[in-house]
């Protein structure tokens, strides 16, 4: 997913500003058969549906309206390495792009995030766009609690019980679109106890689960991990407090208050 956003306080332009925007954002001279007809159409505030071959400049068609006209475009693609390159590409000429993807790292999904939280998105945009989606996802969940497959069917009829907890992103505002962080930080977790044998009592239990919040916490903050195990330690063996796992500006906070 593509978030391509606003530059400058651009207005919508006139039909004759059309190709100083094409050479002025993206260096071109004039443009290829069919996109001009498909960018008019969205500028207009039109629907339109453009069926190009492969290296015919489809991208141009959403990429220029987004930088003309208010607001945030949202772009969907199945192709994680195509949306890199054109967040790249629209990067390196100054145009305000980002992307929301399973590649990314789980710092760089909470700053796209944090960017539709601070109104690169504005949320009304956003939920029209799920809108669709809303329906779509609920229609294969009817779809599949009847398909004949019991266990397909079982868990489709628990995620619909619980369909409008689903959509609590989209209503509320604050809470992340996605649990993509959370997931990575479990995941380890769940590897290592596919490959062990377990603990061997409920203190091993326990142990397992501290050590790995600390080793997700520090990762998350990018602290280094040897270090805040070492320093913990020496504090142990002094009788002290172990270093805190809040980050810097939280215990700055605290101290202040």
């Amino acid at each position: 997913m593509d978030l391509c956003g606003q530059v400058g306080s651009l207005h919508r332009p006139a039909p004759m500003e059309l190709p100083d925007a094409l050479r002025t954002h993206f260096g071109f001279d004039q443009f290829r058969p069919g996109q001009e007809s498909v960018i008019r159409a969205l500028l207009a505030g039109e629907s339109a549906l453009a069926l190009f071959p492969t290296g015919a400049g489809k991208s141009l068609c959403y990429q220029l309206p987004a930088v003309l006209l208010e607001g945030t475009a949202l772009v969907i693609s199945p192709l994680i390495a195509l949306m890199k390159d054109q967040v790249d590409a629209l990067r390196a000429r100054g145009i305000s792009a980002a992307r929301l993807d399973s590649s990314l790292s789980a710092q760089e999904t909470q700053r796209v995030n944090a960017e539709l939280r601070d109104g690169t998105l504005k949320r009304s945009t956003f939920r029209s766009y799920m809108s669709p989606l809303r329906r779509e996802v609920e229609r294969l969940l009817e779809a599949g609690s009847q398909c004949g497959v019991s266990k397909t069917e079982g868990a489709c009829q628990e995620i619909m019980k619980r369909r409008e907890a689903l959509w609590t992103f989209v209503q509320v505002e604050g809470v992340e679109p996605t649990n993509n962080a959370a997931e990575r930080a479990l995941r380890p977790g769940v590897q290592r106890r596919k490959i062990s044998f377990g603990t061997q009592s409920e203190e091993g239990s326990r142990f397992v689960e501290s050590m790995m919040t600390v080793v997700a916490t520090l990762k998350q903050q990018q602290r280094n991990v040897l270090a805040y195990l070492t320093a913990a330690h020496e504090a142990a063996l002094r009788g002290e407090a172990p270093p805190s796992l809040l980050p810097a500006g939280e215990m700055e906070s605290q101290a202040a208050a």
